[in-house]
């Protein structure tokens, strides 16, 4: 699986069902990265190349845009990939992409877990669970398939609600892709919402042995470097 893929296959399960519910802290916003009463965010990746301490943007990534909306509440209503999310009036999931989907959430109102189901016996579906800190920013998803799995931890920097790094494993039996994207932020509009940001990317491909006396073999690094660049539509 190539790097591209994995990063459009982790935006397309990822972004259609994080997390939160109100403004501010425990909203969908607040856990996608976002501040204030936000309509839509689109993302474009654009390949880049070293510069010196910065990255100069090149041509933009195939299928690299990417589109959420949100309503009034704060909560996430449009995924990147046309998927759509509803609530009733009190603002309770009611369904997602598919008629099974089942949420769960915690007593501060965040998704605690999340089922993608097509129907109840749907082995194509998958399991999420989330992780927060004590200012509510997501800290790790885990998702569970039916023959491999992804994971992504985050870490921040001071009280920032946009992560300094993001953390990727993709795993299919003994296979293992890591994907480490170190983010820094160059520009931001005036709600304090980054508008632009320069991503160093570094993969490696690990294979783990069933028998544990065996050390995984651990390929070469690959660094790659991207800039994304964010529209922000306001209610």
């Amino acid at each position: 699986m190539t790097r591209i893929s994995i990063r459009i296959t982790i935006a397309m399960i990822f972004m259609m069902v994080l997390c939160l519910t109100s403004y501010g802290q425990g909203t969908d916003a607040y856990a996608l990265g976002v501040k204030g009463h936000v309509k839509r965010v689109i993302t474009q990746t654009y390949t880049a190349s070293q510069a010196g301490d910065h990255l100069v943007k090149g041509q933009p990534v195939d299928e690299g845009e990417e589109v959420m909306t949100f309503d009034r509440d704060g909560r996430v209503t449009l995924d990147p990939f046309g998927n759509q999310y509803s609530y009733d009036e009190r603002g309770r999931f009611v369904r997602g992409t598919e008629p099974y989907s089942r949420m769960s959430r915690d007593e501060d109102g965040r998704i605690d877990t999340y089922e993608h189901m097509r129907d109840d016996e749907d082995v194509d579906g998958f399991g999420m669970e989330c992780a927060y800190d004590e200012q509510g920013r997501l800290i790790e998803t885990a998702i569970q398939f039916w023959e491999w799995s992804h994971n992504y931890q985050y870490t921040y920097e001071d009280d920032h609600v946009y992560p300094e790094r993001e953390v990727f494993e993709f795993r299919e039996y003994e296979n293992v892709t890591r994907v480490t994207r170190d983010f820094r932020y160059t520009k931001f509009d005036d709600r304090g919402n980054w508008t632009e940001r320069e991503v160093h990317v570094v993969s490696i491909d690990i294979e783990e042995p069933d028998d544990e006396d065996t050390p995984p073999r651990v390929g070469e690094p690959a660094t790659t470097y991207e800039v994304e660049m964010r529209n922000i539509t306001y209610y």
